[in-house]
């Protein structure tokens, strides 16, 4: 063999070589078929608890104005008689369904500030304070609900009975993710 003819050879076996890998990147993707697109998972319901601010309630609020001021003027002399405005706190839970549906719930309205705490064998806790008296919330799943649940806090901090202040429907077996946690249920 002449290296005329092996030159030959190499072009030739170097142009199929190069047909046979530009062929291949040519192709047409995949078609997915229907039973993949059921396997991906669906979006997942959001919780969370949320606090807004409710005024203030408390004697002599409207004569000092303090609704506009803010909290640092509770407690200034307002006219004859001294404010003694307390900040009031309004503790909601807000589901966001897998199609972006936002549902509010109002679990009630609290003096002082509040702020999420955990709490043992529920999803999400929050408590809420203010000097002689407060309030814990709990949200929690019972079957195909997410309950939102309040309980009145003594002197001494410690907790009555939780009652139930508001309830959403989730499907069983539905994935729950919670904001204000690093949490995720469901599978």
């Amino acid at each position: 063999m002449t290296t005329t003819d092996r030159r030959a050879l190499f072009a030739v076996a170097f142009f199929a070589a190069a047909l046979l890998v530009t062929g291949c990147g040519g192709a047409p993707p995949p078609v997915q078929a229907a039973d993949d697109a059921e396997d991906e998972p669906t979006p997942p319901y959001v919780l969370a608890i949320r606090f807004e601010d409710a005024g203030f309630q408390g004697a002599g609020v409207e004569e000092a104005g303090v609704e506009e001021a803010g909290v640092e003027e509770a407690g200034v002399e307002g006219g004859s008689e001294e404010v003694t405005a307390v900040p009031q706190t309004r503790v909601r839970l807000v589901a966001i369904t897998p199609d972006g549906d936002r549902r509010v719930y109002d679990l009630g309205v609290e003096p002082g500030p509040c702020y999420l705490e955990p709490v043992a064998d529920a999803l999400l806790g929050a408590r809420c304070w203010w000097p002689g008296q407060g309030a814990r919330y709990r949200v929690e799943r019972r079957g195909e609900h997410v309950v939102g649940s309040r309980a009145e806090e003594d002197a001494d901090e410690r907790p009555g009975p939780f009652e139930e202040r508001g309830r959403v429907e989730i499907p069983a077996g539905a994935r729950i993710d919670l904001l204000g946690s690093t949490a995720a249920v469901g599978s």
